[in-house]
């Protein structure tokens, strides 16, 4: 079974599917998917009334395509090489602690740690 992402062929027949009344792991099986896959697709897709539409899923998973992936660590060179770079290479914080640090110390600069 494939843990990726629904194509948009799936999506449609995973509303056809779910409008039946089938259970989402008869619905996995039907579509060849591990069950988790099926009901975060419908979790993350339903709108503010429980309704799932297939052509909405795949626009919510466009966008969040174009969002996805690693961001730059930092906004400002100047706080990188002041601070960051002797706690991150000196010190060897994670880059969580540095960020939880600055944020405690309400430092107006921040940096972003991880994948969105």
């Amino acid at each position: 079974m494939r843990h990726h992402h629904l194509s948009t062929q799936e999506r449609e027949n995973l509303l056809i599917v779910i409008n039946l009344g089938k259970s989402i792991r008869k619905i996995a099986d039907e579509l060849g998917r591990l069950p988790s896959t099926v009901s975060r697709a419908l979790k993350r897709n339903r709108d503010r009334q429980g309704h799932y539409s297939s052509a909405a899923a795949q626009r919510k998973y466009v966008q969040r395509q174009k969002t996805s992936g690693c961001q730059l660590l930092l906004r400002k060179q100047s706080l990188y090489d002041e601070l960051v770079r002797h706690l991150f290479l000196d010190l060897q914080w994670l880059p969580e602690q540095i960020s939880c640090r600055l944020k405690y110390e309400n430092c107006p600069d921040r940096i972003s740690y991880g994948c969105r």
